[in-house]
């Protein structure tokens, strides 16, 4: 993950929702090809590891990765 740490990220995570609706129906990712070899990287180091949950947010922990328009993170969690 060092591969990421010291670049300009564009990833932007928004909620999405059909016009009127007030439920959020999808989420919209963007970004550049390095933003996706990131998560890439990320979703497969959570699937080999031991942790059951990881978590990255524009505002807290991983928010480096995120750009100023991102409203919301991901959290991931492992199911049985």
């Amino acid at each position: 993950m060092d591969l990421f740490s010291k670049r300009d990220s564009k990833l932007s995570i928004t909620l999405i929702n059909e016009e009127g609706s007030l439920n959020c129906e999808m989420i919209c990712i963007e970004g550049n090809r390095d933003d996706f070899m990131f998560l890439s990287v990320l979703f497969s180091q959570f699937a080999s590891n031991e942790m059951d949950k990881i978590q990255i947010s524009p505002t807290g922990a991983g928010k480096k990765h995120f750009s100023q328009d991102s409203k919301v993170g991901i959290h991931i969690e492992l199911i049985d």
